[in-house]
């Protein structure tokens, strides 16, 4: 091992076969290394680079499943297409299911849908009175008939407003 890797593993705790990172972390909870006042690398990332393989065009997952593992042995670098494909088989993986879920969740509970906005793009009356209506914001408003918000891919002039 490396100088870098030991001084990275003094502040791990062992569990197990896992070295697990108790330093900073992002907000997704992925161990991250300042290694300057201004600088700071994605460890995981940082570490399957320098002691498994290159990880250029790769995702590194731990196959202990564990955010904050910096075991290279623990380490798998897929190709984006082999990433997809095992999101497609186990969502809890993926954060990218977790933005669709959160998302039709919003949709369910949210004041407008794509109907409304359908509406309110037909409605001439001022955007005030609509908004007061349909008890949302005027901007609100003004985003849906510039088409910035519930863009409406069904219709192929709509990109064209």
């Amino acid at each position: 091992m490396s100088s870098f890797l030991d001084d990275v593993y003094q502040h791990c705790r062992q569990d197990d076969e896992c070295r697990l990172w108790l330093g900073t972390t992002d907000s997704h909870g992925l161990p991250l290394y300042n290694y300057s006042s201004k600088s700071r690398i994605h460890l995981r990332r940082f570490i399957y680079d320098m002691y498994v393989q290159s990880a250029n065009k790769r995702r590194v997952i731990m196959k202990c499943n564990n955010r904050t593992c910096l075991n290279p042995d623990h380490m798998n670098g897929l190709m984006l297409s082999q990433f997809l494909s095992l999101i497609s088989r186990d969502g809890s993986k993926s954060t990218i299911s977790a933005r669709i879920n959160m998302q039709k969740a919003k949709q369910q509970c949210a004041k407008l849908n794509m109907d409304i906005a359908r509406q309110i793009r037909q409605d001439e009356r001022l955007a005030k009175e609509v908004a007061q209506e349909y008890g949302v914001s005027i901007s609100t408003i003004r985003h849906i008939r510039r088409n910035i918000m519930y863009v409406d891919h069904q219709n192929p002039w709509s990109q064209l407003l």
